[in-house]
């Protein structure tokens, strides 16, 4: 029974040994050169021996079909105890395949040993090329050409490890036009998942924060009538309520009138964190805020959060039309895991982003004297202090206080 996270990983890479060195031996049956005179220009067989050594008993020559019969073996050690396994997690949330999730594994090695770049580049037979490819990926991963061909769908550009951001291209197609030639590399928010360790992304660090929500429901400072709006939107993730029409919650008011606050309530209600990313941040070009939105969505589903984008003008032009490009944005929202929030301006033409996608919008208007009143002393409590009526009401008066 493997216990812990560190045991299912050594499994996993014990089981991946096997794979390489089977390969290792169908490879060396195509060949019997000498290469001697061409030494530290390509890595040795004996360098490759030491480093697989581990993949079979010392001293004995496995054959082709031991090494499958073991790692099938441990393939079912690891099925009997992986059920709260990140690897199973990640499988069961993106519905994978054995041979998808083989190929994370793939990717996944060289980030936990280095030994694996040096075995990459002998199985490639290119000492520079120390990452897996596609070609590598179908041949380590399959038993025959039949099955090698039927892998091969996976490993499409558009296939769903690089439609959902799990695998990232390392060759531009232009200068590997071969599908077989191009590598691949495991994300850095996968590889984080994978391996326990915290989920960061450089590349999202500057366009947006993920936290835990800190007002609770009952705390929200909005209007009793408000808060029960926005109930509504509880309703699409309770028990029994139909999956895949959730839509888009559309918030729409000026900057401080409680959107985020509310979207941050909502999702502490749903047990989520919320991640807030900007639209207009370091003027960010819409292709490249479509690629960062497919990131952000694999970060939403390795760690379960909402997603608050904002603000939604930075998609139009000066006279509030839609800028051309941002169509790719649009088409990146449907990725997003819900609940999504879209906070916008008054006025915005939203509709026209969302392209007859299900959208649920909700209105913040700018509290009158009575609220604004009840939030200045809504927040006084909430520091520790008291404010009398006298006080309470001058401060409405002169003083326009938002619910944040």
């Amino acid at each position: 029974m493997l216990v812990n996270r560190e045991e299912r990983l050594r499994a996993e890479l014990q089981r991946l040994d096997l794979l390489l060195c089977r390969q290792i031996l169908r490879l060396r049956a195509t060949y019997d050169l000498s290469l001697d005179e061409f030494r530290g220009l390509y890595v040795s067989d004996e360098q490759v021996d030491v480093l697989i050594n581990n993949a079979a008993a010392a001293g004995t020559s496995p054959s082709i079909s031991d090494l499958t019969a073991k790692a099938a073996a441990l393939r079912r050690t690891l099925a009997a105890s992986d059920a709260d396994s990140p690897f199973a997690c990640l499988t069961a949330e993106f519905e994978l395949s054995d041979f998808e999730r083989d190929v994370l594994l793939l990717a996944l090695a060289p980030e936990a040993d280095l030994k694996y770049e040096t075995l990459y580049a002998y199985l490639n037979n290119d000492v520079t090329r120390k990452y897996p490819t596609v070609d590598l990926a179908l041949r380590v991963f399959s038993d025959d050409s039949a099955e090698r061909q039927g892998h091969r769908r996976h490993l499409l550009p558009d296939a769903s490890l690089f439609r959902h951001g799990l695998l990232q291209h390392l060759t531009d197609a232009a200068d590997h036009p071969h599908l077989l030639a191009n590598g691949f590399s495991l994300s850095p928010s996968a590889t984080h998942f994978l391996l326990g360790l915290p989920h960061t992304n450089a590349r999202l660090a500057h366009l947006s924060t993920q936290h835990s929500p800190a007002v609770r429901w009952q705390e929200l400072p909005l209007a009793e009538q408000m808060r029960e709006r926005l109930a509504q939107i509880l309703n699409f993730f309770a028990p029994g309520a139909m999956r895949g029409v959730t839509p888009v919650f559309i918030f729409e008011g000026r900057y401080g009138a409680g959107r985020e606050a509310s979207a941050a309530a909502v999702c502490g209600e749903l047990g989520l964190d919320l991640i807030r990313f900007r639209l207009d941040a370091g003027h960010t070009p819409p292709e490249q805020t479509a690629k960062l939105l497919t990131e952000l969505a694999l970060q939403q589903r390795l760690k379960p959060a909402g997603a608050y984008l904002e603000p939604c003008e930075a998609l139009f032009d000066r006279e509030g039309n839609l800028l051309p490009e941002s169509a790719v944005v649009a088409h990146q929202l449907a990725a997003l895991r819900p609940p999504v929030f879209l906070a916008c301006e008054p006025g915005a033409r939203w509709h026209e982003l969302l392209q007859g996608r299900r959208s649920l919008a909700f209105r913040f208007d700018e509290p009158d004297f009575d609220e604004r009143r009840r939030l200045w002393v809504w927040y006084a409590a909430r520091e520790g202090a008291a404010v009398e009526d006298a006080a309470a009401e001058a401060l409405a008066t002169h003083f326009v206080l938002t619910p944040g």
